[in-house]
């Protein structure tokens, strides 16, 4: 299902928000992690960045999964998308540092870009649950498959029930429709 999970790091607590629901994809569907620190700026350079993710990755290893350590330089962006088309990537992973409004417009978002640019299939994390202390050990208890009546929207469907089944994970299924006029 997802052989090859790319999760971005980026040496933040709010980044490592992802980690929790990829050691449990990897725990129950086998995946290979990928984890990539990206130096696009220079708050953590890049053999510091390296030394974080080897870390992190020999975490996984220590506890018998697949998990390899990958730092590469350049637009955050860019990166990912890249990385991930080229070592056949089927899910990327990524925490979303909650920013909205004005600052979102003027600092832009990572996550968006990538939605924008990635023919790969995201995961989006609200890293305000991390933070506040609400994932658990089994992170995937619902999943929520919103459904607006297109054949792209049904898509999803498939991959979503398989995900569910294998996880243990509740379902919900979520169809919006307008109010009707009078």
């Amino acid at each position: 299902m997802y052989e090859k999970v790319l999760v971005t790091l980026d040496g933040s607590d709010l980044a490592e928000a992802a980690l929790p629901y990829v050691r449990e994809l990897s725990e129950v569907l086998g995946s290979e992690l990928h984890m990539l620190g990206v130096c696009d700026e220079p708050r953590l350079p890049e053999r510091l960045m390296q030394a974080y993710v080897d870390r992190l990755a020999s975490q996984y290893v220590r506890a018998g999964l697949k998990a390899k350590a990958v730092v590469l330089c350049g637009m955050a962006e860019n990166v990912i998308v890249s990385y991930a088309e080229e070592n056949g990537v089927s899910l990327i992973a990524m925490a979303t540092h909650g920013r909205s409004g004005i600052s979102r417009w003027i600092l832009g978002s990572v996550v968006d870009k990538v939605i924008h640019a990635s023919p790969v299939p995201l995961f989006i994390i609200n890293s305000k649950l991390a933070k506040e202390g609400r994932v658990t050990r089994r992170a995937f208890r619902r999943l929520l498959l919103p459904l607006d009546g297109s054949e792209v929207g049904e898509a999803a469907l498939p991959v979503t029930e398989e995900l569910a089944r294998k996880t243990n994970a509740r379902l919900l299924l979520l169809t919006v429709t307008p109010p009707a006029s009078r």
